[in-house]
């Protein structure tokens, strides 16, 4: 948000330091600064406009200026100065009724207020909103928005005579229609709040107001709202509208259900300061307000304090800083005090919240560096962790890669309340299907892999029983097919191989009731394995400490995206004379091929023949922009065709 500078200074009592200074200072103690920026106003006036980053956990008190006034004073042991409302002590009787339906709303407070005179705002108020990049649209929409970016509580003020009846406080009927201030027809259903009048909405409840009871130049008589809206529901429907105001960030946020009170007496004082005549009649306010805010107590610490800071602060120095703070606080004993926290500070509730504070304001600069204190390690072996880690060191060995597959699939037993997917709606009993689906994808793609075989495996977990009652256990799965058209080795053979070589590592404690010659994947119950085995031992005879296998060498260092596009496959097999290499043939082929020759040219047969040689390569060709056609492919083939005919060569 961002903040002026002369505004902030309102509020301290003293000599305020300079904008800079001021930025250096909430830096180190409170706030990320996006940006600072000298303006000179339409007024004449020069004012310093500071971009604070407030993150979410204090937008509950300091997105706005009278709360980065208090964190200033806190910093810089300024006095605060106390916003005082000052409004006539009698007041006549409220006549508005406001009905909550709904208890998305936690506090509503109205007030009517009659014979206002709406007009341009006066000059101290066009600065300040000009200075935070607002538009001033009148002296009682302004005043709304003033107090909103003062103390944080947003406002609305309602023309009364523009609708009928009372406030209602409720949820959209499907098929309403609202068209907001700015003049956009909203269609509204029933996961919408809102509130309306007897009959037509009026506002969007927490995100923005309608047209129908605008303020304007011809309002006479208003009703001022303050109210406080479920910040999660405000959010959704933010959301849903797709507008996003000033008033929505603060409600989806979160403040305080206190505030209301505070704000629309400050907007009150304002409208009799800005905005009244000789016929001005102030009202009671109408709040409901069914379920108050409790006091926040805590217990702190001073000795948790200086363990957790590394500090050596007394109990008056910590009571100190909580004063710095505005929190309210009671020394008990030597060691505790119990701490009540401001309304406004939703963020604190717990012990090492309150620590934080104490640490950030003392200040971790102040924080000598200690010592770690001698203490007695000895390194424990994890059984699980090593068994998994020699057994992808092993697979890896002989040529197979690890995978990873989803943990939710469409079927099983266990499922949990809020699924991530139709098709991923329950946990998985077995690594099967996913482990297949993996070997189906590679097997199509084998060509632009450039492998024969697909060998692959997975340690994950499989979870069975039912919900309060079930089990998960760890388990390998592990994979193997041919690409189409190969037949030896055969897939099991890979398989059979990974068993042979786990069984030689852990000492035959490897085994499966799969077929290996029917099953594309079987499973292995690792948790048989983790009670059978002395992983010290293992650890030290398969120096597993000297890592995986080094991963292949990537050309020039880097990865390239891989193309979304498919590829498609060409043939070539040529004769070539006794004494000409093969590198000849490979470099026709590339050098014709260019960039869409996205693969190595592949040796996939050879033979002689009296006096030449018969070298058969696969050419993968894909573009990175789109599908290529055969006629674009084709025509790469016999530019590489005319090159080895010109060459004297043969093309079988």
């Amino acid at each position: 948000m961002v903040f002026s500078y002369n505004w902030i200074k309102e509020y301290l009592i003293g000599d305020v330091p300079d904008a800079q200074e001021l930025v250096d200072l909430l830096t180190v103690h409170s706030f990320e600064i996006e940006g600072l920026e000298e303006k000179e106003l339409s007024t004449g006036t020069k004012d310093w406009l500071i971009d604070i980053d407030v993150l979410p956990n204090r937008a509950h008190d300091a997105l706005c200026h009278y709360g980065m006034a208090r964190e200033v004073s806190t910093i810089t042991g300024l006095e605060l100065k106390e916003i005082k409302t000052e409004i006539p002590n009698e007041l006549k009787p409220a006549l508005i009724k406001i009905n909550v339906k709904e208890d998305f709303c936690r506090r509503y407070i109205g007030r009517e207020i009659k014979g206002v005179k709406v007009g341009e705002s006066p000059k101290e108020i066009k600065e300040k909103l000009e200075a935070i990049g607002q538009r001033s649209i009148n002296n009682i929409v302004d005043i709304t928005n003033i107090v909103m970016f003062e103390l944080n509580q947003p406002m609305h003020a309602f023309d009364t005579d523009k609708f009928d009846g009372d406030i209602n406080v409720r949820f959209a009927k499907d098929g309403e229609k609202i068209i907001t201030l700015d003049n956009n027809e909203v269609d509204l259903d029933a996961s919408i709040p809102l509130i309306a009048g007897n009959s037509d909405p009026l506002a969007i409840a927490g995100v923005k107001g309608g047209k129908k009871a605008e303020v304007n130049s011809e309002t006479v008589n208003i009703i001022l709202e303050s109210a406080n809206f479920d910040p999660v529901l405000v959010r959704k429907t933010s959301n849903k509208t797709g507008i996003k105001t000033d008033s929505s960030k603060r409600f989806e946020n979160e403040i305080t259900s206190e505030l209301a009170i505070k704000a629309i007496e400050r907007a009150t004082e304002l409208i009799i300061k800005y905005a009244s005549g000789d016929e001005t009649e102030i009202y009671e306010s109408v709040d409901v307000y069914s379920n108050p805010t409790e006091k926040e107590v805590i217990d702190l610490s001073v000795s948790k304090t200086n363990q957790l800071l590394g500090s050596e602060l007394s109990i008056d120095e910590v009571s100190d800083i909580l004063n710095k703070l505005y929190f309210s606080n009671e020394v008990v004993d030597d060691d505790l005090i119990k701490v009540e926290i401001p309304d406004e500070r939703l963020d604190l509730k717990l012990q090492a919240d309150l620590i934080e504070e104490v640490g950030r304001i003392y200040g971790y600069d102040k924080i000598e560096d200690q010592e770690i204190p001698d203490f007695e390690f000895e390194a424990k072996l994890n059984t699980e962790y090593g068994v998994n880690a020699l057994v992808r060191k092993t697979l890896l060995e002989i040529g197979f890669s690890e995978v990873v597959t989803y943990s939710f699939v469409e079927e099983g037993d266990l499922r949990p309340e809020k699924p991530i997917a139709e098709d991923k709606k329950y946990l998985r009993k077995s690594l099967v299907s996913g482990m297949q689906k993996s070997l189906e994808m590679n097997q199509k793609n084998a060509d632009w892999l450039g492998v024969d075989h697909i060998k692959i495996f997975e340690i994950g977990k499989v979870f069975s029983g039912e919900k309060g009652d079930y089990s998960e256990k760890m388990i390998l799965g592990i994979g193997s097919v041919n690409k189409n058209g190969i037949k030896k080795p055969s897939a099991a053979t890979f398989k059979k191989v990974a068993i042979e070589k786990l069984n030689e590592v852990f000492g035959n404690n490897f085994a499966t009731k799969d077929n290996l010659e029917n099953s594309e994947v079987i499973e292995i119950d690792l948790e048989e394995i983790y009670k059978n085995v002395d992983i010290k031992e293992l650890f030290e005879k398969n120096n597993l400490n000297e890592g995986y296998p080094e991963p292949p060498t990537i050309k020039n260092n880097s990865y390239t995206n891989v193309s979304q596009y498919p590829f498609v496959l060409r043939d070539i097999a040529v004769w070539l004379p006794s004494e000409t290499s093969s590198d000849d043939l490979v470099n026709i082929i590339k050098n014709n091929a260019g960039n869409l020759l996205v693969k190595e040219p592949r040796l996939f047969d050879e033979y002689q023949k009296e006096d030449k040689t018969s070298f058969a390569y696969r050419l993968v060709f894909q573009s990175y922009e789109k599908t290529l056609t055969d006629d674009e492919v084709n025509k790469i083939m016999d530019s590489i065709n005319y090159e080895i005919d010109s060459k004297g060569w043969e093309i079988r």
